[in-house]
């Protein structure tokens, strides 16, 4: 396996799941599973708990990474390019063993990273998507989040040009964490109505005109979809101690009296 700055084992999954996948590989009870023990190269700028537990780990800048994406592609002829494979220094001796690994495990091999910034992502995962070709195996993509700046330039151009007259904030506080750039406070005094549900009295909530408190998620039903995209309901743990809204529910109420 190789991990592109992807801390799979760690941050960059929110369940235990890949964690437990891995570790199936890990056991040793016989002289025969040693010959069905993985093997896990890492690529990193930081040190990362995959980092620590990899066999072998490649540190460097994280603005290097994507080249040394684009250079194992072309190494494994999935893409145009140069043969990099060769010299003496530690990165091309690493870049070696990681290709002929590769080789050799054919479908079994996992290329998995994190998203890239937005400029290059689709890039690198074009990048990625060509090694899992041309060695059949597949591409894990290790995500944190939508960081939802585009959506809230849309808004705010939205708000500034007096199109949005009610608007709510389920549980965020743009007015804090907005992007630096954007003339949010500005804009938003254009909406007739701004109401803001939320746990904390923050900033959102002391500009909005109207602040639900809003209940916290163990008291709460709602429903999510696991990262294997299993589908369930969650049921609140405990009985809301101060008669606070439920967000989610209010939200969907919203929708269908709009409807």
């Amino acid at each position: 396996m190789l991990a592109l700055d992807a801390d799979f084992l760690g941050l960059d999954s929110p369940t235990p799941l890949p964690t437990k996948q891995f570790s199936k590989r890990r056991h040793i009870a016989s002289e025969e599973d040693f010959e069905k023990l993985n093997r896990l190269y890492m690529v990193e700028g930081q040190f990362s708990i995959t980092g620590m537990n990899a066999d072998h780990r490649l540190r460097v800048k994280p603005s290097e990474v994507k080249q040394f994406a684009v250079d194992l592609a072309a190494a494994l002829g999935a893409v145009p390019g140069l043969n990099v494979v060769g010299g003496g220094d530690r990165r091309a001796k690493f870049l070696a063993a990681v290709v002929k690994d590769l080789k050799s495990a054919g479908g079994e091999s996992v290329s998995s990273r994190r998203a890239a910034a937005a400029g290059d992502g689709a890039r690198d995962r074009g990048d990625d998507q060509s090694i899992a070709r041309q060695r059949g195996g597949d591409v894990h993509e290790s995500r944190r989040g939508h960081s939802g700046v585009d959506a809230l330039k849309t808004l705010t151009t939205e708000m500034a040009a007096g199109q949005v007259s009610t608007l709510f904030v389920l549980g965020g506080n743009p007015v804090y964490n907005r992007a630096g750039d954007l003339q949010f406070m500005a804009a938003f005094s254009e909406s007739r109505q701004f109401r803001a549900p939320g746990e904390e009295e923050d900033e959102t909530a002391a500009s909005a005109k109207w602040h639900v408190p809003q209940a916290h998620f163990l008291e709460q039903w709602s429903d999510a979809r696991a990262i294997d995209g299993t589908v369930s309901i969650q049921q609140p743990l405990i009985d809301c101690m101060y008669g606070r809204q439920d967000a989610g529910r209010d939200g969907r109420a919203g929708d269908r009296r709009a409807g």
